[in-house]
């Protein structure tokens, strides 16, 4: 039954090209449609299922005190802030944010409301007077309070008065748009006219923004290089035209074609699923260039060259496919959606690649009879040269040596740690990383995470037991975790009951009356507009209060274990706390991802290498296949740990990528190896009649990814930087241990006599 499938696979393809190439064209183009389907979704909440405590959580958080989507936006002004014209500027920028429909909210200076006890009755009043009419004196006594004020430096405005800062809430942006990136280009847009200033611009949304526009830039950048470079080695390696054309025709199609059935299937893109292209164009280019350079290295006619590379290359490629699809698909069980969807489209791309391959190059070549080097009078193929006869001589030492290094770099790999800072994703040249830094030196950082507190009962927040307890969480937080600014109504009570004393300083502290404190909200919430008032920190049953914390830590390492010991101090004090924010939830899958890539990776290495097992009918075959492409891995690994990169979520995927790909040669070379049996050869005869054709398509589609993979040295996002390099030294490993460790572990195992060959 196998060979009769086969068979019709060879037969149709070159017998009927113009039935191959119409059925391959109008499947192309019925699956069309779903491109159209296609969407973009850039949010955190789409690594976790709706069911997901930690997102359930967060939707109840915003349920109770809406969005904690910010961006933080400072000016710097070279004189300092304190000058009329600079807080009228600050105040006509703060009136103009507040007019974009998706700013809900916008705190600074100018609208900061402070509070004063006189004749024993409390009046709110703007800190910044509205006519901005300051005499010297004035102004420096302004400059002074303000610098010395309890709540407002580090937050509204720098420690040294350089630069003013905003903290602009954002609404959920809306359906169509993925990210706030148009409310974002809005706000810049607005401060082009205040050309004297120097703006700053963070936070969560306006990071995803940058990532977004940054990767899409990187695209448009790298893909028309990619292509130029793919298809010149591709010419300089077939030396021929023809070639370029096919192979990029089957990237093509079969990118296509998964984008298009992801639209079916109503998976969303998002910044690991827009690696699925690259990852299809390297299977597709392996495929591709095994199946042409076996075709050109003989010198038949165009029909039997074709049915010869096809009849060779069938099983092999049959199985490449099946084992890069496991491994691929392997990754759908995640219960991460994107490491899942990114799985489910490599695995659909493999399978896509293949059928691409025999069922467009072939019939086109039929069609065109093109063949440069057909000689029919030659039976024979280009020779290529083969390590063989060294590896013989020294298989014992070559062995040897590449145990060592993997046992070596196996230990620098472990040495490394799971970690991943979103800032660190961009060029340090680019102006998102250097605000990053500006705000991290001036007003401490804005990383930030949210605390939901419950007192326990409805109107328990106003009781001084619970908020001494808040109180004492804050204290800790600043002292032992160093954050640089907490945002919650311990501040605003504390400021009342210190202008309740005529503002003396040493009464910024709770008051010991619960009813006190009641009265301090109440009458905070009813003299402020609706849109300034404290319902963002208080649920509406006064059983829960918001935190707001904001720090300088950004890498998730430290993040989890800050978050992690708060969580322990609270429940040390008593404080039931509840910890969430898009940066928690960030931070917080980091380790998930990685780790469900490393099971991931795991199962299909044990399942690649029974199926294998299963297919040479050798338990040591299937084992010996998989040690030279666990090698290279180890080595990436290595490297990692010894290049100061640490283990995140694309890092780990070249693992994964790499050791599909990886795998695909050896299979190949294995499979030659297992047609060998049988023959009146010796083992080096048998050996280098391998290499004599698989030889020229492992270094040529070895070459043609390594160099490509190069290309993408030049990104700007550090994680396409990162895909590339690693790529490209796993692969180029993964070459060398296909020709000297793997040909050294068959001499030896069998010169044991443990597999026969």
């Amino acid at each position: 039954m196998w060979n009769k499938i086969k068979q019709w696979f060879v037969d149709t393809a070159t017998l009927s090209p113009k039935k191959s190439l119409i059925m391959s064209y109008l499947f192309t183009l019925a699956l069309l449609p779903g491109l159209a389907q296609l969407k973009l979704d850039f949010d955190v909440r789409i690594w976790f299922r709706e069911d997901d405590p930690k997102i359930q959580d967060f939707d109840n958080f915003i349920e109770k005190f809406g969005t904690e989507n910010y961006v933080f936006l400072a000016l710097v002004s070279p004189d300092g802030i304190f000058h009329q014209q600079t807080l009228k500027d600050i105040s006509d920028i703060t009136n103009q944010l507040w007019k974009n429909d998706k700013v809900v909210r916008v705190d600074s200076l100018t609208n900061f409301t402070d509070i004063q006890s006189l004749d024993g009755n409390f009046e709110a009043f703007p800190l910044i007077r509205s006519d901005f009419n300051y005499n010297d004196e004035e102004m420096s006594k302004l400059r002074s309070y303000v610098l010395a004020h309890p709540m407002l430096p580090g937050l509204y405005v720098s420690r040294q008065g350089e630069s003013a800062h905003f903290l602009i809430r954002l609404d959920k942006p809306n359906a169509d748009q993925m990210t706030h990136g148009e409310t974002i280009d809005e706000i810049r847009e607005l401060l082009k006219p205040y050309k004297n200033y120097d703006f700053k611009i963070v936070g969560t949304a306006t990071v995803v923004d940058e990532l977004k526009k940054i990767g899409f830039k990187d695209n448009i950048l790298i893909i028309p290089l990619l292509m130029f470079f793919v298809g010149l080695i591709i010419y300089l390696t077939l030396r021929n035209y023809m070639s370029v054309l096919l192979v990029f025709q089957v990237i093509l199609l079969s990118s296509v074609a998964t984008l298009s059935i992801a639209g079916f299937m109503g998976l969303k893109l998002n910044n690991l699923s827009a690696m699925v292209p690259s990852v299809i164009m390297a299977i597709g280019i392996t495929d591709a260039i095994h199946f042409l350079a076996i075709y050109f290295l003989q010198r038949k006619n165009h029909l039997d060259s074709a049915i010869y590379s096809l009849n060779k290359n069938y099983v092999g490629t049959i199985l490449t496919t099946v084992s890069t699809s496991i491994g691929f698909l392997s990754l759908g069980t995640s219960d991460l959606l994107p490491i899942r969807d990114f799985g489910i489209l490599c695995g659909i791309g493999s399978v896509l690649a293949w059928f691409y391959c025999v069922f467009t190059i072939f019939p086109i070549l039929m069609l065109t009879k093109y063949h440069p080097h057909a000689n029919p009078e030659s039976e024979g193929t280009v020779k290529f040269p083969s390590p063989v006869n060294f590896c013989l001589a020294h298989y014992k030492k070559i062995n040897l040596f590449f145990v060592v290094f993997s046992l070596g770099f196996a230990y620098l790999g472990i040495q490394n740690k799971v970690n991943s800072n979103p800032f660190e994703y961009f060029n340090h040249d680019l102006k998102i990383y250097q605000d990053n830094q500006y705000m991290n030196k001036s007003y401490g950082g804005f990383s930030s995470f949210e605390m939901v507190l419950d007192s326990g009962k409805a109107d328990g927040i106003y009781e001084t037991a619970f908020l001494s307890k808040v109180d004492q969480l804050e204290q800790w937080m600043r002292k032992e975790i160093g954050v640089s600014y907490i945002s919650s109504i311990v501040n605003f009570v504390k400021m009342f009951h210190q202008a309740d004393h005529a503002g003396d300083k040493t009464y910024f502290s709770l008051p010991e009356s619960s009813e006190k404190t009641a009265q301090y909200l109440m009458y905070y919430s009813f003299n402020l507009p609706a849109n300034l008032d404290l319902r963002n920190f208080i649920s509406l049953d006064q059983q829960h209060t918001r935190m707001s914390v904001f720090w300088s830590i950004q890498d998730s390492k430290h993040y989890i274990e800050a978050t992690e010991k708060i969580k322990a101090k609270a429940e040390e004090l008593g404080l039931p706390v509840m910890i969430t924010g898009r940066e928690y939830l960030f931070n917080g899958m980091n380790d998930y991802v990685v780790y469900s890539f490393i099971d991931s990776f795991g199962s299909s290495i044990i399942t690649i290498g029974i199926l294998l097992g299963f297919l040479f009918r050798s338990f040591f075959l299937g084992l010996i296949s998989m040690l030279p492409n666990i090698v290279p891995v180890l080595f990436g690994a290595g490297c990692m740990t010894l290049m100061g990169k640490p283990i995140d979520v694309g890092t780990v995927l070249v693992g994964s990528v790499c050791f599909g790909i990886a795998t695909d040669d050896t299979i190949h070379f294995l499979l030659d190896i297992k047609k060998m049996q049988g023959k009146e050869l010796s083992l080096a005869d048998k050996l280098n009649e391998v290499f004599s054709e698989t030889g020229f398509a492992l270094l040529s589609a070895s070459l043609i990814l390594v160099i490509s993979f190069l290309i993408f040295l030049i990104a700007d996002f550090v994680p396409n930087y990162n895909f590339g390099l690693f790529s490209a030294i796993i692969l180029g490993i993964a070459f060398l241990t296909d020709f000297f460790f793997l040909v050294s572990l068959i001499i030896y195992f069998s010169h044991k006599k443990i597999i026969k060959i």
